[in-house]
């Protein structure tokens, strides 16, 4: 693609630098977690579950990223209506999905955990309706490329 985009690249930055710190959050989450449990006197008996349901959730956005990169970087090849961009799609909706279901359950234990659900919730739809249109593009794409 001879135009240059520089949101995707603005993106990839972001996307890039989000992972790293995603990284960096999941190795100081105990003492992070144990710190604004106790700056917020929240009972300690909770602390396993939330530490829990937050690696879970940041093993989500992990893999979200990693394949976020991926999708970013094909469609700055000029690459769009390809199957690996669908797969790439599909992945990101699941992991919404997973991040949600476990802040749901987190909502039980803290309830700000529920507005995170909700958010998971509605990304997941989001992702899974551009999923939709880019796999009914491809297949137009693919019976244009078929046609003489």
């Amino acid at each position: 693609m001879s135009k240059k985009q520089p949101d995707v690249t603005l993106s990839l930055i972001i996307s890039s630098v989000l992972l790293a710190f995603s990284v960096l959050f999941a190795m100081l989450l105990p003492t992070l977690l144990g710190w604004y449990l106790q700056f917020r006197a929240i009972r300690r008996e909770i602390y396993l579950p939330l530490l829990l349901i937050s690696y879970g959730c940041i093993a989500a956005a992990i893999v979200a990223l990693v394949f976020l990169i991926r999708l970013l970087i094909r469609i700055r090849q000029g690459l769009l209506f390809v199957p690996e961009n669908i797969r790439c799609l599909h992945i990101l909706s699941l992991c919404f999905l997973m991040a949600a279901l476990l802040s749901a359950g987190g909502g039980f234990l803290y309830f700000p955990f529920f507005a995170a659900a909700v958010g998971g919730i509605f990304m997941f739809l989001l992702l899974r309706v551009l999923r939709s249109a880019f796999l009914r593009a491809a297949e137009i794409k693919s019976e244009n490329d078929m046609t003489i």
